[in-house]
């Protein structure tokens, strides 16, 4: 459970495209090194990603658009990046015939989008809601199982104790691992200092959330 104005998304991003172009690729082993990251967390050679957002177009403005920034101006194809339709994108990796591919999903397509997916790496911006949430993760684990990958869900976890609350935060399902972060700590915010005047107008209960990535109960909170 991690939360707003963190880096929390932008970093999902970077793991996003270095597990498309593989562990071997020269830019993702400086990747690796500059952040101290194992050099062993990606695989080597070009993968599978799955990017999913809430909506079609919230997958637009904060997946595919910052996507293709990082990815290289030359040997990208791209198929309905543009449209709130389900997209991808290839990127040719030299010394292999086969691309790195990022697909782009969102949850209110519905769960029977995801199945068939395989990934090495999948990724959930925000929470997936109620019980169609709850079988999207479920077929991105499979997914992802079935070749060794991994899943990361980035969220601000705005709705109180959910089934994430219960099952994931709690019970640890899927041998979850939780980090939380504190949004004061990234000071690379273009306006660090407005973001600690918003956080200073918040309730204490607001607080928790956004700036510590907190569940709280919101049964009587309007």
């Amino acid at each position: 459970a991690v939360h707003h104005n963190s880096g929390k998304t932008y970093a999902i991003l970077m793991a996003c495209v270095a597990f498309a172009l593989g562990g071997d690729h020269p830019a993702v082993r400086c990747w690796l090194t500059d952040n101290g990251l194992p050099t062993d967390l990606v695989p080597d050679g070009p993968g599978a990603v799955i990017m999913v957002a809430q909506t079609g177009a919230t997958s637009i403005a904060l997946h595919r658009k910052p996507i293709m920034a990082l990815l290289p101006t030359v040997g990208v194809q791209t198929w309905n990046t543009n449209t709130p339709a389900e997209a991808r994108i290839e990127i040719t990796v030299p010394g292999y015939s086969r691309p790195g591919v990022i697909w782009f999903k969102s949850c209110d397509a519905g769960h029977r989008k995801f199945k068939g997916s395989e990934a090495r790496f999948a990724a959930i911006t925000e929470e997936p809601e109620g019980d169609e949430g709850r079988l999207i993760l479920d077929e991105l684990m499979r997914g992802a199982s079935s070749v060794g990958g991994r899943v990361v869900l980035d969220m601000t976890p705005q709705n109180g104790m959910t089934w994430v609350y219960d099952e994931l935060h709690q019970a640890r399902r899927y041998d979850c691992q939780v980090v939380e972060l504190d949004t004061t700590h990234n000071t690379l915010v273009p306006d660090y200092d407005g973001v600690q005047r918003w956080l200073s107008s918040l309730t204490d209960d607001q607080r928790q959330v956004r700036q510590y990535g907190q569940f709280v109960d919101r049964k009587g909170v309007i």
